[in-house]
């Protein structure tokens, strides 16, 4: 699977997670989409979405560089390079 097919795979898992935790719709969470940009989405349900993204995607993100992540996309990234290689 090259790069760019793991990165929308990834994106769209993590969307996902979002869209549930956040109740909107998909098309509201982008990369450059930041918690200020998402009513609700404060220290607490920042947990709940990588709780929820470390199980869907079976990752274990260290949690100084999840909660440092400025975006969705720098998110994505950390998620990304948290998979095991195949």
């Amino acid at each position: 699977m090259n790069v760019s097919a793991v990165e929308d795979r990834v994106f769209a898992q993590v969307r996902a997670v979002m869209t549930r935790v956040f109740d909107v719709e998909p098309s509201r969470i982008g990369e450059a989409t930041r918690a200020d940009d998402i009513d609700g989405w404060d220290s607490l349900t920042h947990l709940v979405v990588l709780t929820g993204i470390e199980r869907r995607l079976g990752v274990k993100l260290p949690m100084d560089e999840a909660y440092a992540a400025q975006n969705v996309g720098a998110l994505v990234n950390l998620v990304r390079r948290c998979l095991p290689e195949d």
